[in-house]
């Protein structure tokens, strides 16, 4: 697992701002999926623990359809990966010139069993 700085922080703000957005009359939603922000801030610490961290220099943008898919295959690329996970196989078909493939978390379990 592959990390860089450019796409772990707006992760965090992302999680922290959807974790305190509430539409109304869905108190349910805050019950059962929101989550404190210290806690946010652990889950994303223990993955950067674990993760080897990759410098992203943002050379040669844009190649995908969305610029925030752009910053995952460019750090895949950077790292010498050649998976990524994602439910958003659409958005990574063009990957595959770069020699990553795109696949979803259903087919990487399915390979590791």
């Amino acid at each position: 697992m592959c990390c860089s700085q450019a796409y772990t922080r707006p992760m965090e703000r992302h999680l922290k701002c959807w974790n305190c957005w509430l539409p109304s009359g869905r108190a349910w939603l805050y019950r059962h999926h929101c989550y404190s922000n210290t806690k946010i801030e652990a889950v994303l610490d223990n993955l950067c623990g674990f993760s080897r961290h990759q410098k992203v220099y943002f050379l040669w943008r844009p190649y995908l359809r969305d610029p925030k898919d752009d910053l995952v295959l460019e750090l895949a690329v950077a790292a010498d990966v050649n998976t990524i996970v994602t439910h958003n196989l659409k958005d990574f078909v063009r990957a595959e010139k770069f020699g990553v493939e795109a696949i979803t978390p259903k087919t990487l379990l399915e390979k590791l069993i």
